[in-house]
This record gives C-alpha cells, structure tokens and sequence, in this order.
C-alpha cells in the first residue's frame, strides 16, 4: 500500500521535530562536558565559578532530556538507528535527567526566570538559592577529592553526568544524520 501525501507530510515533521530535539540536546550535551572538564581542570585548582557555570549548563541539558523523555523522542526511533545506539542515547538521556542532586521543585527554582537571567550563575549576589549551588559543589567533588593538589579523576554521579554527556556527543550526530536522509 502506497503512502498517502498527508503521512509522507506527517512524518517529515515529525523527523523536523525529534531533529530540532537532537541539535538541542547534542548542543546541551557537549556544552556541559566542556563545562564541567573546566570545573575539574588540574590548572587552576578549585574553581567556584566554573562549577556554577557546569550546573547551569547542567540544568539546561536537564531540561532538554525531560522534554525528550516527556515527547516519548528520547528513543530514536528504529529506521534511523541501531539497537545499539537506540539504547545508547535512550540510557544518556535517562542518566542525565536522573543523575543531578535534584528534586523536581528544586531544579524549577534553580531554572527560575530570574536565576536563568544570571547566565553561568556567575553573579553570586544574584543566586536565588545558593544552598542548591552549595549542594552542587558538594556533589560535584566528593568528599576529599577536591582537596587533592592534582585534582584526581571526577568520581561518583558527577563522572555519571559526563559520562551521559559524552555518550550524546557520540550517538546524537549519528542519529541526526540519518534523520536528514528520511
């Protein structure tokens, strides 16, 4: 049976909409991994404001992985990818959105309008709740890891996080490629 015009129309939007999904999360994905590899630079020791900047492009991805997960477009679908890369990006996403030192009613707070308009939350003065972003220190450095002179290997759900970052950075341009072929 032949495809009608209105399914061929329907399915090239829906191939537009889990592509614009993709761009933002792969954006997202390697903007967090840069972000949190400087928040662990051996070069310049402890850096506060390099975390906050990690969790904010933290919280971005977050975003961005619970609408995937929310539009049912966190699994690829089959005619673009493998098993493989399915679970792959499916499991990223998954790990990403549960993974942060957060509840639901946190993360909104900490993605206010207001706490959003402080960009890398480099302002301190302008942090709505600085007891999360202390949270996030706390949780990005496990105990006694960030008191090493050489800055040890991230460890712990933090390493999870890049972990999941890197995993879309991998499997997302795949993904996305195929998605311009259908």
């Amino acid at each position: 049976m032949e495809e009608q015009p209105n399914e061929r129309h329907e399915a090239r939007a829906a191939g537009r909409d889990a592509y614009s999904t993709y761009s933002r999360l792969l954006l997202d994905a390697l903007t967090t991994a840069e972000a949190l590899e400087a928040s662990w630079s051996p070069r310049h020791g402890r850096d506060l404001a390099s975390e906050r900047n990690a969790l904010f492009c933290a919280l971005r991805l977050d975003a961005e992985c619970q609408l995937a997960l929310w539009n049912e477009q966190a699994l690829p679908p089959e005619s673009v990818a493998t098993a493989a890369t399915r679970y792959d990006v499916y499991a990223a996403i998954a790990t990403v959105h549960q993974v942060l030192p957060f509840s639901q009613s946190e993360r909104a707070t900490l993605r206010s309008r207001e706490s959003m308009q402080n960009v890398g939350f480099a302002d301190e003065s302008l942090i709505t709740a600085p007891h999360l972003v202390d949270r996030w220190h706390e949780w990005l450095w496990p105990a006694g890891v960030s008191s090493l002179p050489h800055r040890a290997q991230p460890r712990g759900q933090g390493a999870l996080l890049n972990e999941g970052c890197r995993r879309l950075g991998v499997e997302l341009p795949e993904v996305m490629q195929a998605l311009r072929t259908v």
